[in-house]
C-alpha cells in the first residue's frame, strides 16, 4: 500500500505523534530476492516491479524464477516466506519439478525477522 505504515516514534509520554500522510488506495507490488554470493562472499538485490495496483501471481513468480535462474549460475537455494504464491502453487511446482537444481526451504511460520527481503522493502521514516 502507499500509506504509510505505523512505527515507533519518539514523542513525549502520554502525547501521540500524528504524521500527516497523503490519502492514496493504490499499491505497487513487487518481487524480490536478496542474493549471496558463496564465493565472492557479496550479497545482490533482484527485484521486478508489477503494474500498480496489480498482485502477484503464480505466474510472475515462475517468471521471476526463469529472471533468477537466467541471471545467478550454479544450483540455487531459495528461502521463502510461506505465501501461497510460491511453491504451492500448481504452476510454480512444474516449473521447479523441471529444475531439480533449484532447491526451496521455507522459513518458519511467521518470522518476518529471519527473511532478509522484508528489511529491503521496509518504510522507515527519519524525523
Amino acid at each position: 500500500m502507499l500509506t504509510p505504515v505505523a512505527r515507533r516514534t519518539f514523542a513525549p509520554r502520554g502525547e501521540t505523534p500524528i504524521q500527516k500522510c497523503w490519502a492514496r488506495h493504490g499499491r505497487i507490488s513487487a518481487i524480490s530476492a536478496v542474493s549471496v554470493s558463496p564465493k565472492r562472499h557479496r550479497l545482490g538485490l533482484y527485484f521486478r516491479l508489477l503494474p500498480e495496483n496489480k498482485g502477484a501471481k503464480a505466474a510472475d513468480t515462475v517468471s521471476f524464477l526463469k529472471q533468477m535462474r537466467r541471471s545467478l549460475r550454479g544450483p540455487l537455494t531459495i528461502c521463502w516466506d510461506r505465501s501461497r504464491i510460491h511453491d504451492t502453487s500448481l504452476r510454480v511446482r512444474e516449473w521447479l519439478a523441471k529444475h531439480p537444481e533449484v532447491e526451496t526451504v521455507k522459513f518458519p511460520g511467521y518470522a518476518p525477522e529471519l527473511n532478509p527481503d522484508e528489511y529491503v522493502w521496509s518504510h522507515h521514516c527519519t524525523r
